[in-house]
């Protein structure tokens, strides 16, 4: 009978502690998690745009880019989306820098109506999945990727190594001076 209490115990602990856990740092790795790292090309996809454009890989090409991997629950993401509109709002009318959040499990309603109550502009890419999340990384949110114009990935960040809008844009610019 102790040995069956302890067991229940036990079981209701794990059951708590993954209750605590789901978030967007729920999935955080021991290991990276990553599946494009600095070096890499971009891998190619393609997503609906909220102004009803189309972005793909190949759009990227010549351009600088910064693509954000987010969920508007998370709250290392809700952080970040400040910064990167931000640098979105630096970068909007340069033609050769493109800057794209993606959700990660959240359909177009949520994330749309996030963006108004945040008066965000930074154009966004609603998935209810994770497949184009899963062509770059296994695990955590937010996720930051910056290209070159040659679709060649020159930094990331996952949620431990955040930057702010300023020295984002300070890595987009050195990008885009070569």
């Amino acid at each position: 009978m102790k040995f069956e209490f302890c067991i229940f115990r036990f079981t209701m602990f794990c059951v708590l502690m993954l209750l605590i856990t789901n978030s967007c740092v729920r999935d955080r790795d021991v290991q990276s998690g990553d599946r494009i790292s600095v070096g890499d090309e971009l891998p190619e996809f393609e997503v609906s745009v909220n102004d009803g454009s189309h972005i793909s890989t190949l759009d990227l090409q010549g351009k600088t880019s910064v693509i954000v991997f987010f969920n508007t629950n998370c709250s290392d993401c809700r952080k970040l989306m400040p910064e990167i509109q931000k640098l979105y709002e630096m970068f909007s009318d340069a033609g050769d820098v493109v800057i794209l959040a993606i959700s990660r499990e959240q359909d177009y309603i949520t994330v749309s109506e996030y963006w108004d109550d945040n008066n965000y502009t930074i154009p966004f890419s609603a998935q209810m999945g994770r497949y184009v999340y899963e062509l770059f990384a296994l695990s955590g949110i937010p996720r930051v990727y910056i290209a070159d114009d040659k679709l060649v990935v020159r930094y990331k960040f996952s949620e431990n190594d955040l930057l702010d809008a300023r020295n984002i844009s300070k890595l987009v610019q050195d990008l885009r001076a070569l």
